[in-house]
């Protein structure tokens, strides 16, 4: 953006801290492609949600449209490569057992396509762990709209108010509050420079609180029966 000074992140994004696109990761050839800090601003804001948006703004973004294909399968092996190397997050594992045990119905919405989602899920060995999972070919909607949320309740076939929702994002967090959902929020990498303020509770790491005290904790804020 011509004239841009370096001015703080808008606040209106719930930013921390200021950041640019290589913060959060971002391949250097994306960053001479985006410009200056106010598109790589854009692109945060989006995570968590329909990622065709971030695809769309990149594309519309670019000046030398005849490199987007080289670019974009760049950018796809760097996310395999990226996603492949992650390993389970501290405490994830212990709250899908320990939810089993407690025979609690486990289900995963997600923004991001069934293929992708069910694929990791099956790669870590998690998948047995999930009742329904309902990703981006699934609902017309997506996050922040509610609508994945309410899938996967209408399928479980429990009420908000019986249910608890983990997210790591401000559209996530969003999402599952329209759904009238308690919602813990755990901050990924990425989204750990946003604004998560607005979940019911927030937590640096699910190894850090038992589920069963956040179970109580849901149970207790204003009469739920989780």
């Amino acid at each position: 953006m011509p004239g841009y000074s370096g001015t703080p992140l808008p606040r209106k994004l719930g930013l921390k801290t200021p950041m640019t696109l290589a913060a959060i990761g971002a391949p250097k050839d994306y960053c001479e492609w985006l410009g200056p800090l106010p598109d790589g601003i854009r692109i945060v804001a989006r995570v968590g949600t329909n990622p065709h948006a971030v695809h769309l703004f990149v594309t519309r973004r670019a000046e030398m449209k005849k490199h987007l294909d080289a670019l974009r399968k760049d950018r796809r092996a760097r996310v395999i490569q990226s996603v492949l190397e992650q390993p389970i997050l501290p405490g994830v594992l212990n709250y899908l057992s320990e939810a089993k045990e407690m025979g609690l119905k486990i289900g995963l919405a997600s923004s991001s396509g069934g293929e992708y989602v069910r694929g990791h899920l099956k790669r870590l060995n998690l998948f047995e762990y999930f009742h329904v999972t309902k990703c981006l070919e699934d609902t017309e909607a997506h996050k922040p709209d509610p609508a994945p949320y309410l899938a996967v309740l209408d399928e479980i076939g429990v009420s908000p108010r019986e249910a608890i929702a983990f997210e790591d994002s401000p559209n996530g967090v969003a999402a599952a509050r329209a759904a009238g959902l308690f919602c813990i929020a755990v901050p990924n990498p990425i989204t750990q420079c946003l604004s998560l303020s607005h979940a019911d509770h927030c937590l640096k790491s699910l190894a850090d609180e038992p589920l069963r005290q956040l179970l109580s904790r849901a149970a207790d804020r204003n009469g739920r029966s989780v």
